[in-house]
């Protein structure tokens, strides 16, 4: 016994080396133990009374040791996995990064595994935690062909387990490998250098589309192709795009950075790219592919208008795609737009407009892409919309 023939030097070593919760814990229990007993030895007699007082507080000191183990046990807080690039269109293989981060109650290591839905790929690992509780890596996912809408999970474990979807799809659209490589050079219209006109009207202003796109009446948009041009158009509907901060989004070598509004699939898009200061714009594709990439404007002062700006294809791998039919459109009237061309997927030249239209208040500019005459093919599609101004 520790009390005995030199036994005071090991029970004080038990009690230094002793986690205050193991040591709650066995005094609980040896006081639950007296108490149903009642005595040890000669040296301790309770009558029944102080045996109650005594399983009460062995109970107490039982219960609050299980719950300080509990607490100190090395356990997963939170945790996030998220990616900068949603949506790569380009050469194939890529390898799109994933960034893990965790947070525990302390230091220690955690093992990962990050599921790709719908994906037989997994991806699995460990992560130290510092002494800061908090860890983080990038963790790279190796893609070789064209995968549409991926929701990665992560699933990160120790004394719990806790699940995290990310907050966005990934879509990835792989180029043929025997596109065209065929360039053109940029065709410039005679009005290249025609400027807008200034305020007809006393209360003249300017919208400069991509540095004002935070203004309330600039709406990213879905636009159901309604053109009878086209033989699989559909009823006329316009839905609100969700903003979803800022992401970085690959179409060939182009990588654009910014404020993104997506579709619940991630097609349609609109982004304000900040790095090239220009629009980027996506109609759906796949199964979405009938619904076009829109920026509207909502004007509020009857008055006339100047419109001006050009489209670009933003993608430069050439060849890919059927191209896009791109439109400036008052309302939903795209059976009439006031300006309307086609971008074919060679061709990386700017399609100018310069429109001038008495328009009235709460009608809306809208400025689409559509994916082709047919709106059945979908991919290679991003298009820039550079330089737009509204004047009046």
């Amino acid at each position: 016994m520790l009390l005995e023939s030199g036994g005071n030097k090991d029970f004080w070593e038990f009690l230094r080396t002793t986690s205050l919760d193991r040591l709650f814990i066995a005094t609980g229990l040896a006081m639950i133990l007296l108490g149903v007993v009642g005595r040890f030895r000669t040296w301790i007699k309770l009558d029944g009374q102080s045996r109650v007082v005594a399983g009460a507080l062995g109970a107490l000191f039982l219960g609050s040791g299980l719950l300080a183990l509990d607490l100190s046990r090395f356990r997963i807080e939170r945790v996030t996995v998220s990616t900068t690039h949603s949506i790569y269109e380009g050469n194939c293989p890529i390898t799109i990064p994933l960034e893990v981060w965790v947070r525990t109650n302390r230091e220690g290591r955690v093992h990962y595994q990050i599921s790709l839905g719908g994906q037989d790929t997994r991806l699995t690992g460990s992560l130290d935690i510092d002494e800061k509780a908090a860890g983080g890596k990038t963790v790279e996912w190796p893609v070789a062909k064209s995968v549409q809408g991926v929701l990665p999970r992560l699933t990160v474990e120790a004394s719990n387990l806790i699940e995290k979807d990310a907050p966005q799809q990934i879509t990835v659209e792989c180029a043929a490998a025997d596109r065209s490589q065929v360039s053109t050079s940029p065709t410039v219209p005679t009005h290249a250098e025609e400027r807008s006109e200034r305020a007809l009207q006393s209360n003249a202003g300017r919208v400069v589309l991509f540095r004002d796109f935070d203004r309330l009446s600039l709406k990213p948009e879905g636009y159901r192709d309604n053109r009878p041009s086209n033989p699989n158009h559909g009823d006329e509907a316009v839905q609100a795009l969700t903003k979803i901060g800022e992401t970085k989004i690959t179409n060939g070598s182009t990588e654009s950075s910014g404020v993104a509004y997506m579709a619940p699939t991630g097609f349609p898009y609109v982004q304000f790219d900040h790095n090239a200061g220009r629009i980027l714009l996506h109609p759906g594709t796949f199964g979405t592919s009938q619904t076009g990439a829109s920026l509207g404007f909502t004007v509020t002062e009857k008055g006339h208008y100047s419109i001006t700006g050009a489209f670009q294809r933003a993608n430069d791998l050439l060849g890919q795609g059927d191209g896009v039919d791109v439109a400036v459109i008052l309302d939903t009237d795209a059976a009439r737009p006031l300006w309307a061309d086609h971008i074919d997927p060679n061709n990386r030249g700017k399609k100018y407009f310069s429109i001038k239209r008495e328009i009235l208040s709460g009608q809306v500019i809208r400025f689409v892409v559509f994916s082709g005459p047919q709106g059945a093919d979908g991919t290679f599609d991003a298009t820039f919309l550079d330089g737009a101004t509204i004047d009046w």
